[in-house]
């Protein structure tokens, strides 16, 4: 079986909604030693770093902003989100998931404004996570 290579087609879904979205940022999970724990235990704590979306802003639709606002003004426990990523293949089938829980947003951002310029304006939401599962999706064989 050859390997098939994937361009960056992706899916994101926010509590289950489509988002469109220009650009995911920091898929990025590592592990450091625990300061203080005997070196021969080797005793280690996951770090992950805040989860970036970026899409343009689009009249009437203010989710990102709506997303942060609500953690702001909340008076009592918020509900974490629900974020799922996946990357597609060329018929629009997963072939990698990422599922984050525990998702709070931290951050939004908007792009800078010049009026000289011509850019597409841009809103970024970066959200803070607790756990997350990566399924690399079994090719299916059946003939």
């Amino acid at each position: 079986m050859a390997n098939q290579y994937y361009n960056f087609s992706f899916d994101v879904k926010i509590n289950g909604e489509n988002i469109l979205c220009d650009e995911v940022l920091n898929l990025s999970f590592s592990s450091q030693p625990v300061e203080g724990a005997p070196v021969d235990e080797a005793q280690v704590k996951d770090v992950f770093e805040n989860v970036i979306l970026k899409r343009n802003i689009t009249k009437g639709d203010n989710l990102f902003f709506d997303l942060w606002n609500s953690r702001r003004i909340s008076h009592g426990p918020q509900q974490p989100i629900q974020l799922i990523i996946q990357l597609l293949d060329d018929v629009g089938a997963a072939v990698v998931v990422w599922s984050f829980f525990d998702v709070f947003p931290v951050r939004v951002s908007f792009s800078d404004f010049d009026s000289q310029g011509n850019a597409i304006a841009k809103e970024s939401l970066e959200l803070s996570f607790g756990i997350i599962n990566v399924d690399y999706i079994k090719e299916n064989n059946s003939n």
